[in-house]
């Protein structure tokens, strides 16, 4: 349990199956969606090419940026905040103010 100014913060269990729920739901999203843009990458590859239309190509490799994208978000919500905070390495200290501050790299 974490206390700060006398409050403390409680239901830390609940809140861990909640997040649990809300990854699952994000993963589900994600892998609809680059399903989706995956299988678009691939049909407006084969129109360019029977097109030999570029700005055909051109979309075709937006929507690969885009499958890209939502791949590495998937990896990301996949691996939960824990694997990526025991993955970093903290740096923390004190600015001329004396406020503290901590970077993850």
């Amino acid at each position: 349990m974490y206390r700060q100014g006398g409050y403390g913060v409680s239901g830390c269990c609940e809140q861990d199956c909640v997040t649990e729920v809300l990854r699952e739901k994000q993963a589900g999203t994600l892998k609809v969606v680059l399903a989706v843009n995956a299988i678009m990458f691939v049909v407006i590859v084969v129109a360019a090419q029977v097109a030999k239309s570029s700005a055909l190509f051109a979309d075709s490799v937006d929507n690969l940026g885009d499958a890209l994208t939502y791949g590495l978000s998937l990896m990301g919500v996949a691996s939960g905040a824990s694997a990526k905070i025991s993955r970093g390495q903290n740096i923390k200290g004190s600015d001329s103010n004396g406020t503290y501050i901590s970077f993850v790299r």
